[in-house]
């Protein structure tokens, strides 16, 4: 089995809580939690913690972290699933592997 490692540099700019503004900063997911509903068509939501690092280089250091959801009818690709919804909240990234 192997464990692909994926994330996004987000080109544009972040202002953190504090004030201070970032760019080029990297975004991971990590806690996948799946949770099927109790309705006649299966779904399932999909709950992730979206993990905010400087870059990628410093991901020794979570400097936010925001849960994101996605509802989905299969449980194919999860990481890539959630990586799309992920990618529909900011206009300028680059995907890295």
């Amino acid at each position: 089995m192997f464990l692909i490692i994926m994330g996004i540099i987000v080109t544009s700019e972040l202002e953190l809580t504090n004030g201070i503004t970032i760019n080029d900063f990297y975004i991971n997911i990590n806690h996948i939690e799946i949770v099927k509903s109790r309705v006649e068509n299966i779904k399932y939501t999909i709950k992730a913690q979206r993990q905010i690092y400087v870059n990628k280089s410093k991901r020794d250091i979570i400097i936010e972290s925001h849960p994101i959801v996605i509802c989905t009818e299969n449980l194919t690709d999860l990481e890539e699933q959630i990586y799309t919804q992920l990618k529909t909240e900011y206009t300028s990234y680059v995907d890295d592997l």
